[in-house]
């Protein structure tokens, strides 16, 4: 197989070393049935399954990877991980990545519960397969993001390079084009366009903007820390400020300078961000 390593820019590189030094990477990393390490984090707790799904359409797929390595990200951390064939996989919380620990000549197949951002190893002839429980997204060497709740029957993916093709276990299937998002419920797959400026910034950690509109910078705000925005009214949504703000930072000071530039009132409780006058 000849398989091309992804690129990693210098801002790619210096997220990696800012969730290190941030204390946010934390998993867990089992060999078959035994642990094999426990990373940094172990304090955190764990809500995921402990075995993939069995209505992933390849049950062969599923069997070789349970004897795979699997790695597990707590509830309130997240994770960067490099898989063998060089492909960079950035784990979100509460995520559990399962992958065998050398591919295949024809394939390259990985099992997805919770939330990941795929920087994949590029290669003409070896297909990169994410398999979840709603759906499985194919590619041979893109970044794209996919979120597949474990127990869910839902899945959604949006490219932001390249070109996947997603199909489900019914066999509908279609292929994204960047800036396209698929939402797969059941049989159905739903294809829209995206902002993917969030899905960027969650997997950099930063956005650096100039005239923004505050919605666009919530949105971001919001995958950062897993809250829901709302907006009290409408109007607020389109005023546009200047800045840069690091994932990494607590909320709390990013929302006070939020406030302060946009002389808005924001509140976060349970779960939720409210902009109001």
């Amino acid at each position: 197989m000849r398989i091309t390593p992804p690129d990693i820019s210098e801002e790619i590189s210096q997220a990696m070393a800012r969730c290190e030094q941030s204390g946010l990477s934390g998993a867990v990393i089992e060999k078959g049935n035994n642990m094999a390490k426990s990373l940094s984090g172990n304090t955190g707790r764990q809500k995921t399954s402990t075995t993939p799904d069995t209505r992933v359409k390849d049950n062969d797929v599923v069997a070789d990877m349970l004897n795979a390595t699997k790695v597990t990200t707590y509830y309130d951390k997240e994770f960067w991980l490099t898989l063998p064939d060089g492909s960079i996989v950035h784990l979100a919380s509460n995520t559990r990545l399962i992958y065998p620990e050398k591919f295949s000549d024809g394939s390259r197949d990985v099992y997805l519960e919770g939330e990941a951002y795929f920087i994949v190893a590029k290669s003409e002839a070896c297909r990169f397969t994410v398999h979840t429980a709603a759906a499985t997204t194919t590619v041979y060497g893109t970044e794209f993001n996919v979120s597949a709740p474990a127990g869910a029957d839902s899945c959604e993916v949006v490219l932001v390079k390249g070109s996947v093709g997603v199909a489900t276990p019914h066999g509908e299937t279609c292929m994204l084009r960047p800036g396209e998002g698929a939402e797969i419920n059941g049989r159905d797959i739903t294809v829209s366009d995206v902002d993917i400026t969030p899905y960027e910034a969650w997997n950099t950690g930063r956005i650096d903007f100039s005239s923004w509109p505050l919605g666009k910078i919530m949105a971001v705000i919001g995958k950062w820390y897993g809250m829901k925005v709302t907006f009290s009214d409408e109007e607020y949504s389109h005023v546009e400020i200047s800045g840069s703000f690091n994932r990494y930072d607590s909320l709390a000071p990013t929302i006070e300078s939020i406030e302060v530039i946009t002389g808005l009132r924001i509140t976060a409780s349970s779960g939720i961000i409210t902009v109001s006058k």
